[in-house]
């Protein structure tokens, strides 16, 4: 976790200027799951947290237009102890989601957080 912390600027550059946080989604209240941007001058990183047991296939999240988005953290990921399961992420341009122009769509695992570089 330290290396990636130190590795990713956007996770760490701005840490004391409001331009580095953005939130994403706070609210949804209903799945347990927040999910938020960290901003570097020229990088992206979207942070998104399952604080509950279930698993959320199809769970979307609002990024910008001709997002692409790298695993760089996966807690869930076998090497951590978890059930390695498959996020499978997909890109659904010209879906408007959140306030952004298009949707991310990926399981969630159970209790976990991800953390995607977001080019």
């Amino acid at each position: 976790m330290n290396h990636l912390y130190r590795s990713e600027k956007s996770l760490h550059i701005h840490d004391f200027d409001s331009k580095g946080f953005s939130w994403n989604d706070c609210n949804d209240r209903q799945h347990s799951v927040i999910s938020f941007y960290r901003h570097s001058d020229h990088e992206t990183t979207l942070t998104v947290i399952n604080f509950t047991p279930i698993t959320r296939s199809g769970y979307a999240i609002g990024v910008p237009a001709g997002a692409r988005a790298e695993v760089l953290l996966d807690t869930d990921a076998a090497v951590f102890g978890g059930s390695d399961t498959d996020l499978a992420i997909t890109l659904q341009p010209d879906t408007p989601y959140q306030g952004h122009p298009s949707q991310l769509r990926m399981t969630l695992p159970a209790l976990s957080a991800i953390v995607l570089k977001i080019r």
